[in-house]
């Protein structure tokens, strides 16, 4: 779930913002959850393994600037670097006026806590909010594009321009789509209603299955296509696999922000599952067949049988 913001900073200089921080946040209103290192990791368990799940399931990262969190060597730019590998809104609060925005986050506008916190911390709560709205979705598309071209000039080997460029088509493709919902957002919502209303009527008068032979029957196109470079998402993977091996759960809904790879994963199962295997060398399972509904890139759903 993507309920809590992760907050980054340097215990060196930063810890008494962080918690000033999370004690406003979590108190105003409405409260605003974040992900507190000091209060929230579990004793006993890996921490790194704890933090890079905090990173992984949170809304975004608040990013605490200070002299020593900006530095190279701080861990923070482990943090930061990990959310912007998970697809995750980077956001930066400089706290300290002669900290400077790390190379890779240049692109990015700060909140500057520096002078007036009561102002920031307003101008904060808003951004926060807005996020999931249709606005924010499309800003943090733009920032992930930004991110991609800016990976692909400085790509190492023709496999990862590849890869990066796959990404950049795909991010166009996604901000095209947002922008209508931004631009249009009452045309958007009745396509949605015509598109599911065509895939109901699909599903009542199945079509020829897409693709060459299968064990199995399926029933229109897949809403994506699940790119030839595939990263990450194992551990999900590994767990829609065990759900669907389990004959007493009926229903499964796969949740997030936009962007984050939910079709990739779920059509690159469902690909697999054609030839009766799990991916990632997860083992067997036959099925008597796959419908897909509504083959767009927004509200989409999909059924196994």
């Amino acid at each position: 779930m993507t309920d809590h913001h992760f907050i980054s900073y340097s215990s060196v200089d930063g810890r008494d913002f962080a918690i000033q921080l999370r004690d406003e946040l979590e108190a105003g209103q409405p409260s605003i959850p974040v992900w507190f290192d000091k209060r929230d990791l579990d004793p006993g368990r890996d921490w790194d393994t704890q933090i890079a799940n905090a990173i992984s399931t949170s809304s975004s990262l608040l990013f605490l600037m200070t002299p020593d969190s900006v530095n190279d060597r701080s861990v923070c730019k482990a943090e930061w670097t990990r959310a912007l590998r998970y697809k995750k809104p980077v956001i930066p609060l400089k706290f300290h006026p002669d900290a400077d925005l790390p190379f890779r986050l240049d692109n990015r506008e700060y909140i500057d806590f520096s002078g007036d916190f009561n102002a920031a911390l307003a101008r904060l709560r808003l951004h926060l909010q807005w996020l999931p709205s249709p606005e924010g979705v499309l800003q943090s598309l733009q920032d992930r594009l930004a991110d991609a071209q800016r990976d692909l000039r400085r790509a190492p080997t023709p496999e990862q321009e590849v890869r990066i460029q796959d990404e950049i088509n795909e991010l166009n493709q996604q901000i095209a789509a947002q922008q209508q919902v931004v631009d249009d957002p009452q045309g958007t919502a009745r396509r949605v209603e015509e598109s599911i209303a065509r895939g109901l009527e699909r599903e009542r008068q199945p079509e020829q299955p897409v693709g060459g032979v299968a064990r199995s029957k399926f029933i229109n196109p897949p809403p994506g296509i699940a790119p030839s470079y595939f990263q990450d998402r194992h551990v999900e993977t590994k767990l829609m696999g065990d759900f669907l091996q389990n004959d007493a759960q009926r229903l499964m809904a796969v949740v997030g922000r936009a962007g984050i790879g939910k079709t990739a994963m779920v059509c690159r199962l469902l690909k697999a599952l054609e030839g009766g295997q799990l991916p990632d060398d997860d083992g067997p399972l036959s099925i008597d067949g796959i419908v897909y509904l509504v083959p767009e890139r927004k509200h989409k759903a999909l059924y196994y049988q």
